[in-house]
């Protein structure tokens, strides 16, 4: 829905058949960028705005720290939006400081950046973030002497970590009944194929890249929906008691899985679906291999609602 929403200004008697057919099973994102290819738009000039209502749109904005502003719930969501093949539109609310370190760097790359472009700026700004992170994350790919780990240990080597990142281009690896890999790059975790608790080995073969939410689908798949309950009351109970912790680590708790599916009930229900129906459906799609994503999961359940 929210795909055939983004083209439906674009659509025409000459282009239709072209652009959805492009479009077929791509992501929200991938349809942006579909668009900005078909349609460019020029780039914007960037702007910093202080924030006493609602922002303009196109502008980059910062809370002050003082005066009638609009507190920091009311801030719209950040948005990135492709302006075309080349370009993107980024826009959002920061606080005050963010103003004032950005003319400091201004200032000091007045001899590298004569123009103080903001863009520009920020994407070395970013460079170097990334570079930083990527390093303490992976190593620095030097060679080094290897350091045994011990006996009973989750640790995962550098050199493992590196090789995995690099195979599984830092993406989640799950793929759903119908061969489509999940796109999440974001919370992701080094996981074991064959589970750790169960003598899973800690090698380059053996373990790849999951996202929440596929890691917890993962756990319940391999132990079960009792079994991962439980650990999560004991976690919880020694939380609670600030007791020392099990040698051997529970599997993760899937903490995202229940919002999940309480949209796309809620979804279920705004379609005209009835609220009966909408959580037998969902619990029908709870049992089954579905990639636990609202837009999967929506697709399953409404197949299960209109047979």
């Amino acid at each position: 829905m929210t795909g055939l929403f983004l083209l439906s200004g674009h659509l025409t008697e000459n282009n239709v058949e072209q652009l959805m057919g492009e479009a077929r099973r791509k992501s929200k994102r991938q349809i942006e960028e579909l668009i900005a290819r078909w349609f460019p738009r020029p780039g914007l000039a960037p702007t910093i705005t202080p924030v006493t209502s609602e922002p303009a749109q196109g502008e980059l904005s910062t809370w002050p720290g003082t005066g009638n502003a609009a507190s920091p719930a009311q801030a719209p969501r950040p948005r990135v939006e492709p302006l075309s093949p080349a370009s993107v539109r980024v826009e959002f609310t920061a606080r005050a400081a963010f103003r004032e370190k950005l003319e400091q760097a201004q200032n000091l790359l007045s001899h590298t950046i004569p123009s103080g472009d903001l863009a520009t700026i920020l994407e070395l700004a970013l460079d170097r973030l990334v570079a930083v992170e990527t390093k303490r994350r992976s190593g620095s790919g030097k060679s080094s002497k290897r350091r045994e780990t011990k006996p009973g240990s989750r640790h995962v080597p550098v050199e493992i970590q590196r090789a995995v990142r690099g195979r599984d281009g830092n993406q989640c690896t799950f793929t759903d009944a119908e061969g489509r890999r999940c796109s999440e790059k974001r919370f992701l975790t080094i996981e074991h194929i064959h589970p750790f608790a169960k003598r899973g080995p800690t090698t380059v073969e053996n373990c790849c890249l999951l996202c929440q939410g596929h890691n917890a689908f993962r756990a319940r798949q391999v132990f079960g929906e009792k079994h991962i309950q439980n650990k999560i009351a004991e976690a919880r109970a020694r939380h609670e008691t600030n007791s020392v912790p099990e040698e051997t680590p529970a599997p993760p708790e899937p903490a995202a899985a229940p919002d999940v599916f309480e949209k796309v009930r809620s979804r279920l229900v705004r379609l005209g679906f009835k609220r009966a129906e909408a959580r037998a459906a969902v619990e029908q799609v709870r049992m089954r291999e579905v990639e636990p994503r609202p837009e999967p999961l929506l697709r399953a359940a409404i197949a299960v609602l209109t047979p």
